[in-house]
């Protein structure tokens, strides 16, 4: 049996850690360590069965960074893997260069972040990508991308071309799931599931509710705003709610577990990201029958298809598509059409069986 070595910063909770433990249990047929660069296994607490797979914790910072690096070279020569996987920035170019000075050449980079340019990169993360850039030219074998956006952006940044530069989606449980929406036609529920974070632009998304509530005073709606930090010890979006008078309308609901419950009740999620690769969430709202309102960045388009509304960072036009989604929500047979197309969309285009599979034939 093969054994394939996943380098990652973390496992807490994110798109690229999800990712990596789905890939991890839907191909048995390897032998799968991984090593973490910084603490954070919460992953792990759902996905118990894994804990067998880490093969070291390290907790890499400035002042133990040669020592630990050094002790990385001793853990990957004694493992000897087929196949070295890094995860986003820091473990490609930590473990990529670990890797290469062992060296082993059958590496694969893995990246999960859309703009090597982002306007709200932290310095260290700038840092990360420009090495990432000229470790390219030296290290991977394959950069596996998770949108076509990704890839492009990459591409114009300068990462190597000579190489492998290809693109994998994201992939899903498609297990069927039961129909379970309620329906009252007078009512929008809406959701936003997201990290605290400026990237994910959560004063527009505000922004666009305040003129919804003004435009459409007769519309009785809920969002339901919830991710780590979204809670009542958060002053800055408390001030924000109170800012735009939407204190009644708004429900803080913090990081949630299992959003598959959320679903249930909701109507449909609000994305304004200000930039996404490929937005797990939402994805995961269609396979559960939840429409989404996005603006149009990164792969989102692709997801989305013609089962939702698309829109730019213009607060008037989100608050247009919000309206467009309770009209359309006003026929219950059309409505619930719509619902289940958008499930079937993902199943059919974005299965982690197939996802699983494409990653598998990197490592043969």
């Amino acid at each position: 049996m093969k054994k394939i070595l996943h380098i990652i910063n973390s496992l807490d909770v994110g798109g690229a850690e999800y990712s990596l433990i789905r890939i991890i249990n839907n191909n048995k047929n390897f032998n799968h360590k991984i090593i973490i660069l910084r603490p954070g296994i919460k992953l792990l607490d759902k996905y118990n069965n894994n804990k067998e797979n880490i093969l070291y914790k390290y907790n890499f910072t400035y002042l133990n960074f040669i020592f630990l690096f050094l002790n990385l070279l001793t853990i990957i020569r004694k493992y000897r893997p087929d196949n070295i996987n890094c995860w986003m920035y820091h473990s490609a170019v930590i473990g990529g260069l670990a890797s290469k000075i062992c060296g082993f050449k059958k590496i694969i980079w893995l990246v999960r972040h859309n703009d090597p340019r982002g306007k709200f990169l932290s310095i260290n993360s700038r840092i990360s990508i420009f090495l990432f850039k000229l470790l390219s030219y030296f290290i991977p074998q394959i950069i596996v991308y998770n949108s076509d956006t990704s890839k492009k952006s990459h591409k114009r940044y300068g990462i190597n071309q000579t190489i492998r530069n290809i693109v994998i989606n994201n992939g899903y449980d498609t297990s069927p799931i039961k129909f379970e929406k309620k329906y009252d036609k007078n009512n929008l529920i809406i959701a936003n599931i997201t990290r605290w974070n400026k990237q994910k632009n959560h004063r527009l998304l505000l922004r666009s509710l305040e003129v919804f509530s003004k435009n459409y005073p007769d519309i009785k709606w809920k969002l339901l705003l919830g991710g780590r930090f979204l809670n009542k010890n958060n002053i800055e979006i408390l001030n924000l709610i109170n800012r735009y008078n939407l204190k009644d309308n708004i429900i803080l609901i913090d990081y949630i577990e299992d959003v598959s419950k959320l679903f249930k009740k909701i109507d449909i999620y609000v994305q304004t990201s200000l930039d996404e690769s490929f937005p797990n969430i939402v994805a995961e709202s269609m396979l559960n029958y939840t429409p989404v309102v996005a603006t149009n960045v990164g792969d989102t388009h692709i997801i989305i298809n013609k089962f939702g509304w698309l829109t730019n960072l213009d607060k008037k036009e989100i608050s247009k598509k919000i309206y467009e989604a309770f009209i359309s929500k006003q026929n219950k047979d059309n409505w619930q059409n719509l619902q289940k197309k958008s499930n079937k969309h993902i199943t059919t285009n974005f299965s982690l069986v197939d996802t699983s599979k494409k990653i598998a034939t990197l490592w043969e």
